[in-house]
């Protein structure tokens, strides 16, 4: 798990998540807005409420359920990480700030499968994998329930039954047309 900023600014976490089978997930999760929305956790709501970033509640679970700490407490390290480097075309040691706390943590990640124009390419789906919700590996409870005090964790068998073998569609209803003519688009490998 190590920090990154995107080109506007925004924070993110980058994880790789592992299975018991070896199976591996990776994902980027942005916790902040960009410069131009400040660099923030939260969004304002239509009724002027203040409302973490889903991706900032997302990594803050995680946090929480592996060493019971929030985000804002961990004290990235620095570290060196074999990472691709867009430049070279190839992995290279990288320095980046790594949140050390969270490695070889046990975590149950709730996946979802969706389905999505690719970003610029409207002529382009994709289907992606996603954390949409994270329970305490011991025992499925979300951070919710920790709070509530619940003495067993009841959301678990719900989402997994709604989520099962779901993919999300965000497609449709959506056209997959952009008022400029589409260009042809020269292959990055020939």
């Amino acid at each position: 798990a190590y920090v990154d900023y995107s080109k506007s600014g925004a924070m993110n976490v980058n994880f790789q998540f592992k299975n018991a089978e070896g199976q591996s997930h990776r994902e980027t999760i942005y916790v902040t807005s960009g410069k131009e929305k400040g660099c923030k956790n939260y969004y304002e709501s239509k009724d002027g409420k203040k409302k973490y970033l889903p991706g900032f509640t997302t990594v803050n679970s995680i946090c929480l359920l592996t060493i019971g700490e929030e985000l804002s407490s961990i004290e990235p390290e620095e570290k060196v990480l074999s990472l691709y480097n867009w430049d070279l075309k190839k992995e290279a040691p990288t320095k980046k700030m790594v949140l050390t706390e969270l490695l070889g943590q046990d975590i149950t990640l709730g996946l979802v499968q969706i389905k999505e124009y690719k970003y610029n390419d409207p002529n382009k789906i994709i289907t992606k994998v996603e954390t949409k919700k994270v329970f305490r590996a011991s025992d499925h409870m979300t951070v919710a329930e920790i709070k509530a005090e619940a003495e067993e964790a009841t959301f678990y068998d719900e989402w997994v039954d709604k989520f099962t073998g779901i993919v999300i569609d965000n497609t449709e209803g959506k056209s997959n047309t952009s008022s400029a003519p589409a260009q042809e688009k020269k292959s990055l490998f020939k």
